[in-house]
């Protein structure tokens, strides 16, 4: 369904994922093979996987969690910022 394919574009990150399903990052990281450190750095945006660690990430996942939701989106400057840049 069109609702269903949103879900699968859209994804979701891996700090939600984690949440939804009660894993622990500690667990995650066992699963994917890399440190619970990572995985933290991972959640809070700090860090970005490499596309081997990635492709795990999709794995253990299910699809939930795709390369595509650790990009980032372009910050706008605060209102104050653009005007006073101006």
């Amino acid at each position: 369904t069109v609702a269903t394919a949103a879900i699968i574009i859209r994804g979701m990150k891996l700090k939600d994922y984690l949440r939804e399903k009660d894993i622990t990052p500690r667990e995650f990281a066992g699963l994917i093979g890399v440190d619970y450190s990572t995985v933290t750095r991972y959640c809070a945006g700090v860090r970005r996987p490499e596309w081997a660690i990635l492709e795990r990430i999709t794995i253990a996942t299910g699809g939930a969690v795709t390369p595509t939701d650790f990009l980032s989106r372009p910050r706008r400057p605060a209102p104050a910022a653009a005007s006073a840049a101006a």
